[in-house]
């Protein structure tokens, strides 16, 4: 039997070079042979997301049943060529590894073709099997003999910063720096294993097609445990710089409210503000960062820092040891934390330097801030003090004190939000018996219904996806409303045809991926105490297989760095399906570990929100991508008690603003690429209960109203009685929103 080896392909950038060393448990990888990121480990014993390009060739997963493996057939009887491919960020180091078999050649076969997105010189074939099967390179060096029918291993070591590889044959180098055919490289790189054209029959197999950093071929026992170590680095730049430079140091976000201090982030309960111009910060949180003791007596409303430090609420002045220091002005009481003059308390009393970056982040410490003359330093900073980034360790905890483990559903409610609805209907709500009704009449069309099909359209399962959410939602919210078995038994008809799909089209269209993720996620949730564990069992493995499995496979290469709507689709999906599973035996640090990284990536998006809440791509895409915040961060809410405080990011309070704006009286003002639709815009109640504006519920109850729009689960979710008589913020006639020219 022949044994699975594993493939390999590193990709280096330059900082991940510098930076990203990587030492494994039992050494069997230094960091100087080790750099980075795991692209692809694809072995066709489980879902990929390699693409097959066949065009009128043939391209197969088979299984061969001597050596019991699962591979991939190439397959050619005509002039066409076919390749089956893999995109990566372009990088230095780069392992490209399979096992091979070829069992005819007419034409040459190209294993480990390269092509970049440059725009000349851009494809380059360094290894070739001829028709008489003799392995040689692109300047014709005879490396090696195969026989038909045999398996061999094959490694191409490339060091693009030299031009320069390796080449394995079954382990051995047979190859050592030799010139690599000139390429130019782009920040893509693609690897294909290549039939070109030509005719006459040729057919040729691979198997275990991995791709990872690192200068050097791995064995297997230091791939294996390389790739079952979930602390290495992924696409999304490591904040150890950061951290270092603010070492010693407490630095402090104004707009997202976060403090930097002895190595963590900290959401104060009062955050800093500005008053008239002075900054005040919570004098607790900022001293203790400098290891100062903090003790308060609330009879005098003395505040001591030290043994030598005292300040008074209300007097602007502190004493200093045994001199007396005035302040600019006095500490004060806010929500019963006091905070005091950021500059007083830095400068004048504990003696420290402030930077500040002329918008929003502040660091105080010993010296001059290293950042203050870096500027990509400086820009990395501000970034990291923007977002939480919660690690997969910080996430499990909450989602354990949020009282999430074991309990259904979790996402976007929780049982006394469906209670809160029940009685909401036991009362005779006009709002929610209304919205029952509807819900009732939309589930007996879905009842009888076929379930979901596998039907592509223009290469996209997208409609499949939308379908399902359309269906999860409404089915399964009646459920828990009603506890109708029958409509319970209905979406579990519904996921189960979805969870026996080949694939949720990750390798051509992730979006499809996400909204069927959503869907899938919600739809589970809701009927999960209704289902044997057998089912469970098997909506589990299909939410691993067609989602996070792939997902974590795109964290750990590229990233899912969606800059539009994509993005909050993508990760809103994923982030779902991951708090889904969660609190699964053996499956929770991965859960985790997947919900961590889809908040991460979710960085590349929100600043699209800013400075005002527009967006660019058009008021529809707009709708779509707030839909998935809300999906994201209220499954996120409710699940660990806190959505990490995404919807504090420049501009995202705006967003219901725009919406009111380019949504008029006749509907939708269709800029960009958008169509004329009514102003359905789903996520305004959660919007109102989050921000708290209660003029983004009056605007929805105007919309439902006024274009007669039906209401939606979401709108039951997320509605308050109150939200019928409250007064919000009555907004100018006109309106300016920037970043939309």
């Amino acid at each position: 039997m022949r044994v699975k080896s594993l493939i390999s392909v590193v990709i280096c950038i330059a900082y991940i070079v510098i930076s990203a060393g990587f030492v494994l448990t039992g050494g069997g990888v230094s960091a100087n042979e080790f750099l980075g990121r795991i692209f692809c480990d694809v072995d066709f014993e489980k879902p990929h997301s390699l693409e097959f390009v066949p065009k009128t060739n043939s391209i197969t997963e088979e299984y061969d049943e001597d050596i019991e493996t699962h591979y991939v057939k190439l397959s050619k009887s005509t002039n066409d060529d076919a390749y089956v491919q893999n995109r990566i960020s372009q990088a230095n180091h780069v392992v490209f590894e399979a096992d091979i078999m070829v069992e005819k050649a007419a034409v040459s076969i190209y294993p480990f073709y390269f092509r970049t997105n440059a725009s000349a010189n851009y494809t380059a074939a360094n290894i070739s099997i001829t028709p008489s099967l003799e392995v040689i390179t692109h300047d014709n060096v005879h490396i090696t003999n195969i026989s038909a029918g045999d398996w061999h291993n094959f490694a191409l070591a490339a060091d693009f910063s030299e031009m320069e590889f390796d080449f394995y044959v079954d382990g051995i180098k047979v190859l050592y720096e030799h010139p690599m055919k000139s390429v130019t490289l782009g920040s893509t790189l693609t690897c294909r294993m290549r039939l070109p054209t030509g005719e006459g029959e040729t057919v040729w197999g691979f198997d275990n097609f991995m791709i990872y950093e690192a200068y050097r071929k791995l064995s297997r026992e230091e791939f294996d445990e390389l790739a079952t170590s979930i602390d290495r680095p992924s696409a999304y730049p490591s904040d150890d710089d950061v951290k270092e430079a603010l070492s010693g140091r407490v630095a402090l976000d104004l707009q997202s409210r976060l403090i930097f201090r002895s190595g963590e982030k900290v959401e104060p309960d009062v955050p800093a503000l500005v008053k008239k111009g002075t900054t005040y910060v919570p004098v607790r949180v900022v001293s203790e960062g400098f290891d100062m003791e903090v003790s308060w007596d609330v009879i005098t409303q003395q505040i001591k820092l030290g043994d030598d430090i005292t300040l008074w609420v209300g007097r602007s002045a502190a004493k200093v040891g045994d001199e007396m220091v005035s302040l600019p002005a006095a500490p004060e009481i806010r929500r019963g934390r006091v905070l005091v003059p950021l500059r007083a308390l830095s400068e004048l009393i504990l003696g420290k330097e402030v930077f500040w970056d002329g918008t929003s982040l502040i660091v105080i410490g010993d010296g001059e801030y290293e950042g203050s003359s870096d500027e990509d330093l400086l820009t990395r900073t501000r970034e990291f003090m923007k977002y939480v980034r919660p690690d997969r360790t910080k996430i499990r905890n909450d989602f354990i004190n949020a009282g999430s483990v074991g309990v259904h559903p979790r996402l976007m409610i929780k049982p006394e939000d469906v209670q809160r609805m029940k009685d909401l209907i036991d009362s005779k709500d006009p709002f929610m018996t209304e919205a029952l009704n509807r819900l009732k009449n939309v589930c007996a069309g879905y009842l009888y219904a076929a379930p979901v099909e596998y039907q592509m359209s223009s290469s996209k399962l997208l409609g499949q996806s939308r379908l399902l959410l359309a269906r999860a939602h409404a089915l399964g919210l009646y459920y828990l409303l009603t506890g109708y078995e029958e409509y319970a038994e209905a979406l579990y008809r519904n996921l189960e045809s979805v969870a026996n799909f080949p694939d949720w089209n990750h390798h051509t269209h992730f979006l499809d991926v996400g909204e069927m993720a959503a869907g899938f996620a919600i739809g589970y949730d809701s009927i999960y105490n209704y289902l044997t564990p057998e089912r469970r069992d098997i909506l589990s493995d299909a939410l691993k297989r067609h989602c996070i499995i792939p997902a974590r496979e795109a964290h750990y290469n590229s990233g899912l760095k969606y800059y539009n709507n994509w993005n909050s689709v993508v990760n809103g999906g994923v982030a779902m399906a991951a708090l889904m599973l969660a609190d699964e035996p053996g499956y929770e640090e991965i859960a985790f570990d997947t919900v961590a990284k889809s908040i991460r990536a979710l960085e590349y998006m929100m600043p699209e929100f800013a400075p005002d809440g527009a967006w660019e791509e058009s008021p529809g895409y707009r709708n779509l991508a707030v839909a998935y915040c809300m999906r994201m961060f209220s499954s996120l809410e409710s699940a660990c008690g806190t959505n990490y405080g995404l919807t504090r990011a420049t501009g995202f309070s705006g967003t219901g603003e725009f919406a009111a704006y380019v949504h008029g009286p006749t509907g939708l003002y269709n800029y960009h690429d958008a169509s004329y639709s009514k102003p359905d815009i789903i996520e305004l109640f959660w919007l109102a209960k989050t921000l708290k504006r209660p003029d983004y519920a009056a605007l929805r109850l105007y919309h439902l109203e006024t274009f007669g729009l039906y209401k939606t689960p979401y709108d039951m979710m997320f509605y308050d009685p109150s939200y019928e008589t409250a007064e919000g913020e009555i907004l100018p006639l006109d309106g300016y929103f920037r970043n939309t020219e």
